[in-house]
């Protein structure tokens, strides 16, 4: 289930099934993974530990948005 995806001209982010998915420019640090590695190809973050439920970036930052799921309630 992909909830949302963010296009910027240097990078794109996606939220799966609440996990965060990041590419593009990370040359410092902006794609919030731990590194300044630029990724070609969408990678998971493996750093966020919670489910993920909004992103925002821009050029030089990412934002992102964490909560608690709650089973059944819509």
């Amino acid at each position: 289930h992909l909830s949302q995806v963010i296009f910027f001209p240097n990078k794109m982010l996606s939220i799966e099934f609440g996990n965060l998915f990041v590419c593009g420019d990370g040359d410092a640090g902006q794609l919030g993974t731990g590194k300044r590695d630029s990724e070609l190809i969408p990678i998971q973050n493996s750093l966020i530990s919670d489910i993920v439920v909004d992103v925002a970036c821009g050029i030089s930052h990412t934002l992102i948005l964490t909560g608690i799921s709650i089973t059944g309630v819509h």
